[in-house]
């Protein structure tokens, strides 16, 4: 008798852990991104450790040694992973739920899940922590980064499921972010100050202010003007070269569809929840690709900003690719 039931315990619980072991995994999946688009030089730091062990090549990065990847089409990103692109490096990296993020030239980026650092609760929203650089994220409001946290060296802000844009510039101490659907909240960092709502549109500097002598962080909020939004365009957009699409392994290259298919489907179901008119504007224009809807998206609020005295330079317009730019982002000539 007693044999038999330590036998059940024995089943119970290797059961038990088999079970938990495939939740964690589909949880660590879930959490995994993939860089669907790349252009230029892209890095994904990954496993830190103390002392560098095991084959390298090895980066130093905020004390910590990290095995070096080179970014391509079909890489993973891992939460803790970080994510660099050089000067002329772009990628976009999608979610298994479609959520987005689209990383701008001269980046460094992290994103650590819900059970964060260690230390940190559970219940902790995932953090999205930019050294510098720029980052359009498009995130779900039904998803599980739609309590995402953003962390730059002068700004925390919050989110609830939106498309927004964020900027920091190390030298000049000054954290940018655009919202282009629903809203953010943010403060300045290890601020007691209360949250600055920011709605479609709109976008707040968080920036050092002199005050006799001492540095006083401060939000300012305005309207996006049309060269703001020109500037986000020509930073986000990205497109693959199809030679290197074709060249990829056939499980690979199909997957890499799947996921951008899954993140115009999921972009598409928060603008018609968020913006039915804009929906049926896109549908009607056969915005279908993720690509394509994210700078219908842009064009949009474009239309109905207020113009910047500054002309948009050729470097700002340099990126713009021109079919979608003639298609989704051409002004109206009224």
């Amino acid at each position: 008798m007693v044999s038999s039931y330590r036998k059940w315990i024995l089943v119970f619980n290797i059961a038990f852990f088999l079970l938990l072991a495939l939740f964690s995994s589909r949880r660590l999946l879930a959490s995994q991104g993939v860089l669907t688009m790349t252009k230029g030089h892209v890095e994904i730091y990954t496993e830190p450790q103390v002392q560098p062990q095991g084959v390298g090549p090895f980066v130093l990065f905020n004390d910590q040694h990290y095995r070096l990847k080179q970014g391509k089409i079909g890489t993973k990103v891992g939460v803790r992973d970080v994510v660099h692109t050089g000067p002329n490096g772009k990628a976009r990296i999608v979610f298994p739920d479609g959520d987005q993020f689209i990383v701008g030239p001269a980046t460094t980026y992290r994103l650590t899940s819900k059970d964060g650092e260690a230390g940190q609760k559970k219940s902790a929203p995932p953090v999205l922590d930019l050294m510098y650089g720029r980052i359009r994220s498009v995130i779900s409001k039904s998803g599980p980064r739609n309590r995402l946290k953003i962390k730059t060296p002068t700004a925390v802000a919050g989110v609830r499921g939106t498309d927004f844009y964020i900027r920091h510039s190390p030298s000049e101490k000054r954290s940018k972010i655009s919202v282009l659907r629903g809203y953010v909240e943010v403060k300045p960092r290890k601020s007691k100050s209360k949250p600055v709502l920011i709605e479609k549109g709109f976008h707040a500097r968080i920036e050092a202010m002199e005050k006799d002598k001492k540095k006083i962080p401060k939000v300012r909020l305005e309207r996006a003007s049309q060269q703001d939004l020109i500037g986000i365009q020509s930073e986000t957009f990205i497109k693959n070269d199809p030679s290197e699409l074709e060249s990829l392994n056939p499980d690979v290259k199909e997957s890499i569809a799947k996921l951008e298919e899954k993140a115009a489907i999921t972009t598409l179901t928060d603008i018609k929840t968020y913006d039915p008119q804009l929906y049926e504007k896109m549908v009607s224009q056969g915005a279908k690709t993720v690509s394509e809807v994210n700078s219908a998206v842009v064009s949009d609020l474009y239309h109905s900003a207020p113009v910047d005295e500054k002309k948009p330079s050729l470097l700002e317009l340099q990126n713009l690719d021109e079919d979608v730019y003639e298609r989704y982002f051409k002004i109206d000539k009224k």
